[in-house]
Formats: structure tokens, C-alpha cells, sequence
């Protein structure tokens, strides 16, 4: 029987929903399974023992600079963390790839800037070099990149960074709702329009091989239908939706529904913007540690709640996409009074 305008309850997107008294110790539960040698063994028992080995090593390493962390102040926190996101993304590009990633950092030649958004650091080969590639970053070696760039993209961060230096984000939130008849739309805030003049041409070329504007509807928002092909079975929407909008769009690993698009030219996914950022933070505090105490104890050059935020945010979401990455999977801890 056809299927007709009936929209499915809940979000667009496919992911396993995950509730729990407190989600940083179930991610770093699972995250131990596969430090353990014996569960490592068993899911996969055609890999070496000596990559299982170095899997074990790298993850019990970054659970262990993530507890030390707990227990610095803001002076050292951010080196701890960085090092506990390194030895993460080793792990996961291990266990994806099936080799041990490059030893060095991926980024080097940090430099200092008039504040943290203007710092920077050269891409190099490595493991953020890796990690760009695991997922589709376009992550050139010799490029210079700003905070600012990872910061602007970081989707649990963009208020919070627009609100303290007034930077427009490039990662535009869309509400998104698929129909039982195949069809699947998008829906832009008209706020989101007045911000970005060009958006509606951005959306445009950047959607154009699977979406087309439909209309714009009694709000002012601007809506988008698809314009491909979807399976009509149930399983078959699911599936071949949701690969058509990763494509395009990322999301929250938190407990936000929405879809993010990249309006900019250059793809840098969540993994490498927490990754990257963490690296020049982490830089800050070992070669511009007076620079650090500026940004978190003196009145004109405070960053603190900024610096807070990023460290608790990064420590909370990374994990996350590292476990998802290892996986394959699309999970979602909460809360369990969400």
C-alpha cells in the first residue's frame, strides 16, 4: 500500500539513543571493553597482537590523562586533555585502518595570536592528517589553520563563540522531517537567512544534486525538498536517507536534533575541529603560559568561561565521535532525565 504525507515521529536521522545516569562514564565504559585484550580479541579476532596490544595501550593512556585532567586547574587542563584526544584518535585510526597511525601530532609550528581565536598551527603528516582522511576533512599538509576555524564549526560550541567574539558560524542548523511517502525535508530559519545574505545561493549550489527550494513558508523559513528517489519500504527510507543527508550534514552527539550543513568552501568534520583546537590549547599552555593566565585571570583579556566551556565540552563530546568512529556506529548518550 502506498505510504502518503504521514511524517514520521521523532528526528530524520538513524542513531542509537543511549540514556544513562552519567554518560562520560558509560562512553569511557565501553571505550575500556576495547582496551581489555580478551573482548578486543574476540570482535576482532583477525587482527594482530601486537596492534591489539598498541589499541589497549593508547586507550587506557587516554582515559588516564582524561582522569588527571579532572584534577588541574585551567593552567594545565587543556595540555591533559589534548593528549588524552591524541591517544584516542590513535586508537580509533588503528582499529579502522588496521595499522598504527604516524607517531607525530599532525599539526606543528603552533603560533600565538592577539587572542585565542587568531592562534595557529600547520597541518602536517600525522594523526590529525589521518583523521582528516577517516573523515572526508579536507586537511591539506603546509596549511595554516586557525582557532577560529575549529571553533566556528564545533557545533556544541557555536553560541557560545558567536556570543564572545561576535563570529558568524559556518555550520547552519536545519530542522529536518522525512514523510512516509519518501519525501524528506529541509527547513532553514529565516534568522539564519538575515545573518547570511547568500545563504539561499549557497544552499543551492552546495545541495543541488539531491535537494531543490520548494518554497518559503508562513515564518519566513526557507524550505527544501529532495529530489531523489527514496525506497518505500520503512527499512529502505531509513537507511538511504540517512546516507544521503550524512553526505551533507553532521550533528550533535548531545541531546540536540537537528542537522548541521558546512555553508563554507573548505569540509573540516567535528573529529578534527576538537581534535585541532584542543592541539592549540594544548600548545598555549606549554609555550604561552603567560598568555594562558592572561585569558583566565586578567580582567581585560578574559577568556575563562570560553576556556571552561571547551574543555568541558571536548571532554564530554570527543569520546563520543571516537567510539562512533571506531564502530561505525550513530550513538547518543544522554542523560537519563532527558
Amino acid at each position: 500500500m502506498e505510504r502518503i504525507g504521514i511524517p514520521y515521529l521523532g528526528t530524520a536521522e538513524v542513531f542509537e539513543g543511549l540514556r544513562t545516569e552519567n554518560p562520560i562514564e558509560a562512553m569511557w565504559g565501553e571505550l575500556n571493553m576495547s582496551a581489555d585484550p580478551t573482548y578486543l580479541k574476540k570482535i576482532r579476532p583477525a587482527m594482530s597482537g601486537e596492534l591489539a596490544s598498541y589499541i589497549c595501550m593508547t586507550i587506557r593512556q587516554a582515559y588516564e590523562y582524561y582522569l588527571a585532567s579532572i584534577h588541574v586547574s585551567y593552567m594545565t587542563k587543556p595540555l591533559l586533555i589534548y593528549y588524552s584526544h591524541l591517544n584516542l584518535a590513535k586508537a580509533a585510526i588503528a582499529f579502522k585502518n588496521n595499522c598504527t597511525p604516524p607517531p607525530h601530532h599532525g599539526l606543528t609550528s603552533y603560533r600565538e595570536g592577539i587572542d585565542m581565536k587568531c592562534c595557529t598551527a600547520t597541518i602536517c603528516k600525522g594523526v590529525f592528517s589521518e583523521l582528516g582522511d577517516l573523515t572526508k576533512s579536507n586537511v591539506a599538509e603546509g596549511d595554516v589553520i586557525q582557532a577560529d576555524e575549529f571553533c566556528k564549526r564545533i557545533i556544541e560550541l557555536l553560541n557560545d563563540y558567536y556570543r564572545y567574539f561576535g563570529k558568524i558560524p559556518v555550520m547552519i542548523p536545519c530542522n529536518i522531517t522525512r514523510y512516509a511517502g519518501g519525501t524528506i525535508s529541509l527547513m532553514i530559519d529565516k534568522k539564519r537567512l538575515e545573518e547570511s545574505p547568500n545563504l539561499e545561493t549557497i544552499l543551492t549550489k552546495k545541495l543541488h544534486s539531491h535537494f531543490a527550494k520548494e518554497c518559503y513558508n508562513e515564518a519566513g523559513s526557507l524550505v527544501l525538498k529532495n529530489t531523489f528517489p527514496v525506497p518505500k519500504t520503512e527499512e529502505g527510507m531509513d537507511k538511504y536517507g540517512d546516507l544521503i543527508l550524512n553526505q551533507y550534514f553532521c550533528y550533535s552527539t548531545l541531546h540536540d536534533n537537528r542537522y548541521y550543513l558546512d555553508i563554507s568552501e573548505r569540509h573540516l568534520s567535528q573529529e578534527c575541529c576538537y581534535f585541532g583546537l584542543m592541539f592549540i590549547l594544548g600548545s598555549v599552555v606549554r609555550y604561552s603560559p603567560i598568555l594562558l593566565y592572561k585569558w583566565i585571570y586578567d580582567f581585560d583579556m578574559s577568556n575563562k568561561a570560553f576556556i571552561e566551556k571547551i574543555c568541558s565540552i571536548s571532554s564530554r563530546v570527543f569520546p563520543n565521535l571516537m567510539l562512533n568512529l571506531m564502530y561505525g556506529r550513530k550513538l547518543k548518550y544522554s542523560p537519563s532525565f532527558i
